[in-house]
């Protein structure tokens, strides 16, 4: 009788040709599972300044160059803060401008300067500079803004304890602390929730390249802002 010598290789082919289906298959799994779960391939930050004046104030350069310089820095945010929210043909302009931008996200607002200085960002009306700090605070959130401490330590507007920890503030602006309160003032932030941010206050394009803030995540509303800040993943650059 004559021996078949391919007797046995159609079986043993079949079950390779299985073997290299199945492993391609899950080599396709693993791949996109590691895509979708590890952090280097998946974490993307966001660049942005929440402390900007323009013409509209006391800014020496046009909302446009301010903006041209911030996507020269590769920001995905900004909020315009002049000293007034609206009021003139050229501070109107700056906020339509600004609510129309799509190059990157715009949050109009303002530097409330009353007793001392308080950001006001994404409100849709001016924010009484005579109010309190607390009322200020209250209005802001009314509007559905962030309310935003702006340099809390500055000679002749500096913020007391009470005015920085039990208004209700959204986050404090953490640049040039005096070194012999810096301990205290991180531990009050932590104890009460609140956020740092890192703001240039620029009032000439050159000095966005100064400080900016680098946050986990895209920000491409003013809620991805809230909640980011809210989840302490907006940090200095």
């Amino acid at each position: 009788m004559k021996h078949n010598r391919f007797k046995h290789i159609f079986p043993v082919s079949i079950l390779l040709a299985m073997l290299i289906i199945s492993g391609s298959s899950c080599s396709k799994d693993f791949i996109k599972t590691t895509d979708e779960s590890s952090p280097s391939m998946t974490k993307v930050k966001t660049r942005g300044n929440l402390h900007i004046h323009t013409t509209c104030s006391d800014g020496k350069n046009t909302y446009e160059e301010m903006v041209q310089q911030a996507l020269t820095l590769d920001f995905g945010f900004i909020a315009v803060t002049d000293h007034k929210y609206g009021g003139s043909g050229l501070c109107n302009d700056v906020i339509s401008q600004c609510l129309a931008e799509k190059r990157l996200l715009c949050l109009p607002g303002m530097e409330v300067t009353g007793k001392v200085h308080l950001l006001a960002i994404g409100i849709q009306k001016e924010i009484d500079r005579h109010l309190s700090v607390k009322n200020q605070v209250e209005e802001i959130h009314k509007q559905g803004g962030l309310a935003i401490a702006a340099h809390p330590f500055r000679r002749g507007n500096a913020y007391t304890d009470d005015e920085l920890f039990e208004t209700g503030l959204d986050a404090v602006e953490c640049k040039n602390i005096p070194s012999n309160m810096k301990k205290e003032f991180y531990t009050k932030l932590k104890e009460y929730n609140i956020p740092c941010v890192y703001n240039s206050d620029a009032h000439i394009t050159m000095q966005l390249n100064l400080i900016w803030n680098s946050c986990d995540g895209e920000i491409a509303s003013l809620d991805d802002l809230k909640k980011a800040l809210k989840a302490g993943r907006c940090g200095k650059r």
